[in-house]
């Protein structure tokens, strides 16, 4: 089992391919890429939809999603914007794109 968490682990793990054509695991902080941004749209709950067919799990993985941005990809807290739900409108949309 250990072996197999180690190997599943490397094979998440970000690389970057150097100019020799071997991977290197890409270690990044916030400050290395200041102008990387994401937005992040998460729709469970919609109006016009009954009840037995909205959505749970959306809203949750725009966190997970969050996380692994800026815990893997070295994106920093204020530059990851999320929409949820109602928030997420057309000019929602637009207005966060513009930022």
């Amino acid at each position: 089992m250990k072996a197999f968490r180690a190997w599943r682990t490397e094979q998440r793990t970000p690389k970057r391919v150097s100019t020799l054509g071997e991977a290197e695991p890409v270690n990044e902080t916030p400050d290395q890429h200041p102008r990387k941004h994401a937005l992040l749209i998460g729709i469970d709950r919609y109006p016009l939809f009954p009840e037995k067919n909205q959505l749970t799990t959306c809203v949750a993985d725009i966190e997970l999603m969050a996380a692994v941005l800026r815990e893997r990809f070295g994106f920093a807290p204020d530059r990851i914007r999320r929409l949820l739900n109602a928030d997420a409108t057309y000019d929602g949309i637009c207005a966060a794109m513009a930022r």
